[in-house]
């Protein structure tokens, strides 16, 4: 990472982000009877998407310059890093999910639930094609697998783009976006301008800036948010757009925002680069508890919904209020940072399994 101050300040913002995902579902009537409607209302859930897909950018972009710098170890770097996650986590979340409809069988007699076989779940997620436009489709309960179809689309088109040249690029970038279809093609720019972002930082050709300029688009955020424009803008966008292509965009209806988020999010992240470029940060416990957070939420975000699901349904008999919520968000948070743990926990095993089996073959070479 190219300073250590910035570096840390992503770690913050990643576990921060995926906080904030868990909330704006907490607070979805479904889970709580619309108590914290005002909050679900603000959106910073998907809000909160748009910035990981930023930093998403911007970490590939630094990984390619860094370390994948071939297509085969790029694309074996990011299938290991998704695979150990999203495998363990759709055998866990098909698991929650049918023994919730076994125990609870009113409460996933909703359309929330889809009961979707485990060949599907695994065929679907590990293609990363449950929102490919052609057959968008819901694994069990767990809707927030949604972005990693647009993810994986981006992890794609940037191997393409920097890794090949000529016609064939060309072929290959168009027959993505075929395949993708347009409701992940609109958020490409979301994502590029992480990468966009990175080429600015790696230049290390500015000044150090004022302080204020990176609380410029945190302001204009709040201030956006305060007159409402991401309903104006979806309205308008509905308005523009006929009923039927609107409601085909699903998870890119409010593109315009989407995109809007981006912008300010990337200019935040810029203006902070150029601050705190020559700070530096002192290893200790709180670095380390923010690294297992930032480490933590990719498990957590595509484990929370089918454990939350799950949690609410097991506490539907007891009393509505804020005892209840608060039961229901601590058990859903502990036990996907448990989990996430244990991924975690496998995925160092299997590395350091791998290692031994390397070492070993190359002394007898």
């Amino acid at each position: 990472m190219p300073n250590s101050a910035f570096s840390f300040y992503l770690d913050i913002t990643r576990a921060l982000a995926a906080f904030a995902v868990v909330l704006y579902h907490f607070s979805h009537p479904l889970f709580t009877g619309g108590r914290y409607q005002a909050f679900h209302d603000l959106g910073l859930g998907p809000d909160a998407v748009i910035a990981f897909f930023v930093m998403s950018g911007f970490l590939i972009a630094f990984r390619v310059d860094t370390k994948n710098k071939t297509i085969a170890t790029f694309t074996l770097s990011r299938l290991t890093r998704l695979v150990s996650v999203l495998l363990p986590a759709l055998i866990l979340g098909f698991i929650i999910d049918r023994s919730g409809a076994q125990l609870f069988p009113e409460s996933y007699e909703s359309v929330s639930y889809d009961p979707t076989t485990l060949f599907q779940q695994l065929f679907r997620g590990l293609t990363f094609s449950t929102e490919w436009y052609w057959d968008p489709i819901r694994l069990g309960t767990n809707v927030p697998l949604w972005s990693l179809s647009y993810e994986v689309a981006y992890y794609a088109a940037f191997a393409i783009a920097v890794f090949l040249r000529g016609h064939l690029r060309i072929m290959l970038m168009l027959g993505l976006c075929l395949l993708v279809g347009p409701n992940i093609v609109l958020l490409f720019p979301c994502w590029y301008m992480g990468v966009w972002l990175y080429h600015q930082v790696a230049e290390e050709s500015f000044e150090r800036r004022p302080f204020y300029l990176m609380l410029i688009p945190v302001v204009g955020y709040v201030l956006a948010q305060l007159v409402q424009l991401p309903e104006a803008l979806l309205f308008l966008t509905a308005h523009v757009l006929s009923i039927e292509v609107f409601a085909q965009l699903r998870f890119s209806a409010n593109f315009v925002w989407q995109l809007t988020v981006a912008m300010l999010f990337t200019a935040h992240l810029l203006a902070l680069y150029h601050w705190c470029r020559n700070l530096r940060i002192v290893e200790g416990p709180l670095v380390n508890v923010t690294k297992f957070l930032a480490r933590a939420s990719f498990p957590v975000y595509v484990l929370h919904f089918p454990v939350m699901y799950f949690t609410q349904a097991s506490l539907e008999a007891h009393s509505q209020g804020l005892g209840r919520d608060l039961i229901l968000l601590g058990m859903t948070l502990a036990t996907c940072i448990v989990l996430a743990a244990l991924i975690e926990w496998c995925i160092r095993w299997q590395g350091r399994v791998l290692r031994r089996i390397t070492r070993r073959n190359e002394i007898s070479v």
